[in-house]
Parts: C-alpha cells; sequence; structure tokens
C-alpha cells in the first residue's frame, strides 16, 4: 500500500517500449533516477492473458521494490493480489470502488475524466484519481476531447481525494500545469517512447512537484 501520493505515475505500455524486456529495464532506469517513494507504476497491459499478465506484475515488483517504487494493476484486483502488487487500478466504468475497499486493503486508485466523477468519490475508499485527459493523446481519445487545463484545477479543488494529471503530457507541456492543483503527472509515452527515459522521468518528475503550488 502506498505510504504517499506518487509525484510521478508512470503507466506501461511494452508495446511502446519494444516488449516486455525493454519494459522493465525502462522501469528500471526510471526508478534509479528519482528519489525513493516519488514514483509508482500502473501496469497496464490490457491485451495480456491473466498468466503472462501475472508474471509480468511479479518481474516488476520484483525490480521495483528494491527503489520503494509501489506497483498497480489496471484492473485487475485478482491479479494485483496474485502478484503480490500494492494495489489496483480502476476504471471509471468498472469495479465499484467501494467495493473494492471492502475485501482489499491495498492501494486503490482511480481513472476519472470529469469533476462530477471526483466529487462523487469518498476518500475511505480511494486513495487518489487520475483526471484527464488533459491535453490531446491517441490512446485517450476514445473518451472524448481534452478537458483542459481550467478543468482540471477546478476538479483538482473540488476533488476529495488526491488528483494526478494524464493525457497528453510532455516535457514541452508539463510546465504549463504548475500550480494547477494536481498533485503529480501521470504519463506513458513521453517515457516509455523517450530516448533517455531516466532523464524524461527526473524532468517530469521536478514539473510535478510544482503542480501543487
Amino acid at each position: 500500500m502506498l505510504t504517499r501520493i506518487p509525484r510521478l505515475y508512470l503507466i506501461t505500455d511494452r508495446h511502446l517500449a519494444g516488449g516486455s524486456g525493454p519494459l522493465l529495464d525502462i522501469l528500471s532506469l526510471v526508478a534509479a533516477s528519482l528519489p525513493p517513494g516519488e514514483m509508482a507504476v500502473q501496469i497496464r497491459e490490457k491485451d495480456m492473458t491473466p498468466r503472462e499478465l501475472i508474471e509480468l506484475v511479479r518481474a516488476v515488483v520484483q525490480r521495483m521494490e528494491p527503489r520503494n517504487v509501489p506497483v498497480l494493476v489496471n484492473d485487475r484486483l485478482d491479479i494485483a493480489i496474485a502478484a503480490g502488487a500494492a494495489g489496483v487500478h480502476l476504471g471509471s466504468s468498472g469495479l465499484a470502488p467501494s467495493s473494492v475497499r471492502a475485501a482489499y486493503s491495498g492501494t486503490v486508485a482511480i481513472s476519472t475524466h470529469s469533476a462530477l466523477e471526483l466529487t462523487g468519490l469518498a476518500p475511505t475508499d480511494i486513495d487518489f484519481a487520475v483526471f484527464g485527459p488533459v491535453f490531446d493523446t491517441p490512446s485517450k481519445r476514445p473518451f472524448g476531447l481534452p478537458v483542459g487545463i481550467d478543468a482540471l484545477r477546478v476538479a483538482a479543488a473540488s476533488s476529495p481525494v488526491p488528483v494526478l494529471a494524464l493525457g497528453g503530457i510532455n516535457a514541452g507541456n508539463a510546465q504549463l500545469l504548475a500550480n494547477s492543483g494536481a498533485v503529480g503527472l501521470a504519463v506513458i509515452s513521453a517515457i516509455m517512447t523517450a530516448s533517455d527515459p531516466a532523464a524524461s522521468a527526473r524532468e517530469l518528475w521536478k514539473t510535478a512537484c510544482q503542480c501543487r503550488g
């Protein structure tokens, strides 16, 4: 379970990374580049079989434990438990947070796309929420148009749980989120496809530290 909310929340995509082996290498490089306790990893590999996913999560947990980096699993509470992950990340239309919390003592995070979704969350059920997409990004287009920075500010100010910004965030626009009220940044491609993932992670983390203002 998380002892603090991560400033940098790295969401995996092994296809962008070049496969499970390169993904593990990227995660190791990034974890070693940041102070302990400043990041968390979400395993989001929806096209894997349950067996493949369990094996990957176990491998990531083993790599991340020495750096005090919690690992969460997207949607699959059963696999999070079986693989020894720190928590589960719920979709906005998936399992009910209250039902998960009633049966699970680990970290519970959730994806949200509107301030209304956030205001309905209970701090007793959810440890933190991810809100977006703030900027345009292909992976989030199915959820609609980017919400923008102003919507992020409103959502973060009204949310009963800590909020991390997500969606199209990179080194070129992350500074725009300073003083947005978000407690951190959630990213995929900005690190997964970077020529120097560790340097990209350090730059994004420094910006994340300014988000709350």
